[in-house]
Order: C-alpha cells, then structure tokens, then sequence
C-alpha cells in the first residue's frame, strides 16, 4: 500500500540522480574547457616538447575519465545506464535508451499527470 511519503522520498531520489547528472556534467565541461588555459601555462613555464605532450596525455585522460563516468550514469527508473542499451550508447540523448524517460523530469506517477 503506497503512501504519500513514498512518492517523496521517489521524488527525492529523482532530485538526487539528476543533481548528481548536472554535477558529472559541469565537472566534464569545465575540464575540457581548461584544455587551453593548461596547454598555454605548460608552453610557458616549462618550454619543452616533451612536458606539453605529457600534459595533453593527462588532459585526455582525466576528460576521458569524466566522460566515462557521464557514460556510466544509472537511470532513476529503470536502474540501467542512462546513455547506453545492450550494443548501442549515444551520449547525447535526451532521454534514456532503454525506459524513454527524459532528463531532468519525473515519471508520471510522481507528478500526477496520467496522460
């Protein structure tokens, strides 16, 4: 028997997934957009070849770990990954390939809406 406090605390959890999504996000961006400003400062204060191509190895790698974990974000309802089904992912959908439900919104359980 479902109570009004299930629904909060569901709604909770949803909060909690997407905030986490938003976090995992703006953590992706704002390293990949450090790419320059990092490259620039290694040309400057270290001037050889060998440390500007260890910094762009670092740099991939530290944006390829954040982008996996971008990848690897569970779905709030269904509990599979958001981006990815069986063989196929597309890390820029709106809504999750294996339930359809769109980011950053609620099922229509929580918000009462049956349509």
């Amino acid at each position: 028997m479902g109570t009004n406090l299930d629904g909060i605390d569901e709604k909770v959890k949803y909060e909690n997934a997407w905030a986490q999504l938003r976090i995992m996000r703006r953590r992706y961006w704002l390293v990949f957009a450090a790419y320059i400003p990092w490259m620039f400062l290694i040309m400057l204060t270290l001037k050889k070849d060998l440390y500007v191509i260890i910094g762009f190895f670092l740099h991939a790698a530290v944006t390829g770990y954040f982008a996996n974990q971008i990848m690897k974000f569970m779905c709030p309802r269904c509990g599979c990954t958001f981006y990815q089904c069986q063989r196929y992912h597309n890390s820029f959908t709106k809504s999750c390939l294996n339930c359809g439900l769109k980011a950053n919104t609620y099922p229509a359980e929580l918000t009462g809406n049956r349509s």
